[in-house]
């Protein structure tokens, strides 16, 4: 009996912590919900291409899912020499959503994690697709690594949801 009341105690705990952590950015989670931009719909991180010599390598895709509709692709990330893994995805005040996504980089020549900032807007039922990619506001986030390249060592400034979202507010976004 302890025990079932542990675990209860555990599981609303954890449902209880879930969303602060979604909201303040320190997780990614899988989906995320888009209720305030449409309700019913969400974004979700869905795996693709797995290589049958190496299970853990993989690409991302980004899915925009609606109640009762089929999913439709906004963006999907390529593996590299390794897998991409988000790192934070969150929407703006303008129903952008924003999409951090990193890559461990380790080559002769390097060991470090390289970063890219990915901006989409949504666009709702004027396009085939709901979100469009903001390709001039991503690129003003550029490319980047922590780590060390070329024998230096290098920190790329947007590793957090909160690094971006105070650079957007720097752009006027």
């Amino acid at each position: 009996m302890i025990n079932y009341i542990r675990c209860l105690w555990f599981c609303l705990a954890f449902v209880l912590v879930q969303p602060a952590l979604v909201r303040a950015g320190e997780k990614s989670p899988d989906a995320l919900s888009a209720s305030d931009i449409q309700p019913g719909c969400n974004l979700k991180v869905v795996r693709y291409g797995y290589e049958p010599s190496n299970i853990r390598k993989y690409g991302l895709s980004l899915n925009w899912q609606c109640a009762d509709s089929k999913p439709s692709v906004v963006d999907s990330y390529a593996a590299d020499n390794v897998s991409p893994e988000v790192v934070t995805v969150f929407y703006t005040k303008k129903r952008d959503a924003i999409v951090l996504i990193k890559w461990q980089d380790q080559t002769q020549d390097s060991v470090a994690t390289r970063y890219k900032v990915f901006a989409y807007r949504y666009v709702g039922d004027i396009s085939d697709t709901p979100f469009v990619r903001l390709d001039r506001l991503s690129e003003r986030f550029g490319e980047g690594f922590d780590g060390i390249v070329n024998g230096k060592q290098t920190e790329y400034p947007f590793k957090t949801a909160a690094d971006i979202r105070k650079r957007l507010t720097e752009f006027g976004e």
